[in-house]
């Protein structure tokens, strides 16, 4: 619509270095890496069955999102004359905000977990405002139009109390999600046969999602690390090799296959980072006393 693009030109009219690179730095608690970030920092220093279902959650959020992306298809503000993409511009369909709506996401499910006491206090102010930034920044930075992170910020609290429920319907038996890993992998070699385009985001989370099932499963089964009252050098030490190693499997990878040729590349890639996160680091967690 007319006047969303005119607000997107309204607010790169501010547009300077210092701002621009701020505001490029500020999106990125809607990407990926933010998420990976707070789900490993649960997952290896707190509680490890939040921490799966915040995953969960997630991840079926973003397939939702993805979803209707697809179909809607939407085109980016950056591709409207007068509205220009700062910083690298987003591949894919507009509509919803992907950022927004994981940010959303991510606070909601903090915000449903520590729902009571001091931390709420400190938890739904600072979700309110990242949610908020994450939104803005996407607008300023010619991604998305205001209507795209309005709805996936609203989706993003939805989802994220209607999945929390469906999860907490397992009891103890969460683990049992195992038996979606085969459909995923059914899934993403389907879609690579097919040779559809821009599947990349659904190989992503599906390779994501089948890694955490079955690691989630084996770690429980076979590994059973316990949190403890750990030492604060101790969880800082977990959290730094395990973002190490991580992140360096992640990049590492990339070198590894080729993604012209490959048709698994990203599904691959990411079980292979997942599975490292949620049953390697905790069995190196374990063996070496952490």
């Amino acid at each position: 619509m007319q006047w969303e693009i005119e607000i997107i030109r309204a607010l790169q009219k501010l547009s300077c270095g210092f701002f621009d690179a701020l505001n490029i730095a500020l999106t990125q608690l809607g990407d990926e890496i933010f998420f990976m970030a707070v789900a490993v920092l649960l997952y290896w220093c707190f509680d490890k069955k939040f921490a799966y279902k915040f995953m969960n959650v997630y991840l079926f959020s973003v397939a939702v999102n993805e979803g209707i992306k697809t179909l809607v298809g939407r085109r980016r503000p950056y591709t409207v004359e007068g509205v220009r993409s700062i910083g690298n511009p987003t591949s894919g369909a507009s509509f919803p905000s992907g950022h927004s709506q994981s940010i959303a996401c991510i606070s909601a499910q903090i915000n449903i977990k520590y729902r009571e006491g001091v931390l709420k206090k400190i938890f739904l102010p600072v979700g309110i405002a990242l949610t908020a930034l994450v939104m803005f920044t996407r607008i300023y930075l010619g991604q998305h139009y205001l209507t795209d992170t309005i709805v996936g910020c609203a989706l993003g609290i939805a989802l994220a109390f209607v999945f929390s429920f469906l999860f907490d319907l397992l009891g103890d038996k969460e683990e049992w999600l195992i038996f979606a890993a085969p459909l995923c992998l059914a899934a993403a070699v389907i879609l690579g046969a097919l040779g559809v385009e821009n599947v990349g985001n659904v190989m992503t989370v599906l390779g994501a999602y089948t890694a955490i099932t079955v690691g989630y499963f084996l770690e429980k089964k076979f590994v059973r690390y316990k949190h403890g009252k750990s030492k604060w050098w101790k969880q800082i030490i977990k959290v730094a090799v395990g973002l190490v190693t991580v992140l360096a499997l992640k990049e590492g990878l990339k070198f590894a296959f080729d993604p012209e040729q490959y048709l698994l590349y990203n599904y691959l890639r990411y079980f292979i980072v997942g599975l490292w996160a949620s049953v390697g680091c905790m069995t190196l967690f374990k063996l070496c006393r952490l």
